[in-house]
C-alpha cells in the first residue's frame, strides 16, 4: 500500500506479491513502476492468527518495512491505538 506525499491519507491501489516472482530466499521484494523515491508505503499481510504457534497476522494493520531507511508518522499518530485490534485510522 503506498501513499502520495501530498498529505492526503488515501492510498494508491495495492500490489499483490507472489512467492515465485517476489521472494528471494527469506526476502520479499517488488518493483512498482513510476513510484517516486519519497513515496510513503507499508505492507498489509494476511494469514493465520494463532499466537500459540507464533502467528499474529492481522490484515487490518499497516506494517512497517523492516529495511526502510526512515519512518514517518503523522502528528496524530497513537501507538496505543495502533496496538488495538482492528483498523487504525490513517491520520496525516
Amino acid at each position: 500500500m503506498s501513499f502520495p506525499r501530498s498529505g492526503r491519507c488515501h492510498p494508491f491501489p495495492g500490489h499483490s506479491f507472489g512467492c515465485n516472482k517476489n521472494k528471494s530466499f527469506y526476502y520479499w521484494h517488488v518493483f512498482v513502476k513510476d513510484l517516486k523515491p519519497d513515496a510513503l508505503y507499508g505492507y498489509k499481510v494476511y494469514g493465520e492468527y494463532n499466537p500459540s504457534k507464533g502467528y499474529r497476522f492481522d490484515g487490518t494493520k499497516l506494517l512497517l518495512d523492516p529495511y526502510a531507511r526512515a519512518v514517518v508518522k503523522g502528528k496524530n499518530y497513537s501507538r496505543a491505538a495502533a496496538a488495538l485490534p482492528g483498523t487504525t485510522p490513517l491520520m496525516p
